[in-house]
């Protein structure tokens, strides 16, 4: 039975054609490098930008990909022992669950945002907040298949926050 690539995401894509035997397989290698394009080209079309702004080390960017649909990015640069590091995650998330986050890096209110599946996991942990402060701690929670995942504390800023209220979703 032939897999159904077009059901697939790009990120699993990717992650079947690092893992293909393309001698044994030319075909199916040759169908999912043509979904990738595909689905890279759909993407490029469906893609507009809302929202996006850097500060304190760390890029927010928020892009609309459909009706109700919308992809958050966020990269956090972070000083590790000798050098800097460049971490990203990124989300999908329906606009009232964009509101929602929103609202939780506004208000302090401790949360997960994101996807947790056994794959690839990407969320956000927003730390819970007692008095109004101009930023908001959030821990970034990345997990790669069963193989590991990595944990970066960091903080969102004022400028961000106050940004991200005055987008229209």
């Amino acid at each position: 039975m032939e897999p159904d690539y077009s059901r697939y995401s790009l990120d699993e894509l990717f992650d079947v054609q690092d893992r293909i035997d393309s001698e044994k397989y030319p075909e199916r290698f040759a169908r999912i490098k043509q979904q990738i394009l595909s689905k890279q080209r759909e993407s490029v079309q469906k893609v507009n930008e809302l929202f996006n702004m850097e500060d304190a080390g760390v890029s927010f960017v928020i892009n609309k990909t459909d009706e109700d649909d919308f992809e958050v990015k966020v990269a956090i640069t972070y000083n590790f022992i000798t050098s800097y590091q460049k971490n990203w995650h990124s989300f999908e998330l329906s606009s009232k669950k964009l509101k929602y986050l929103i609202e939780c890096l506004t208000e302090g209110i401790e949360s997960k945002h994101g996807s947790t599946s056994i794959l690839q996991a990407n969320q956000m942990i927003v730390k819970r907040r007692k008095v109004p402060v101009k930023f908001c701690e959030v821990r970034m929670y990345r997990r790669f298949f069963i193989l590991g995942f990595n944990i970066v504390p960091t903080s969102i800023s004022g400028k961000i926050i106050t940004g991200l209220n005055r987008i229209e979703i």
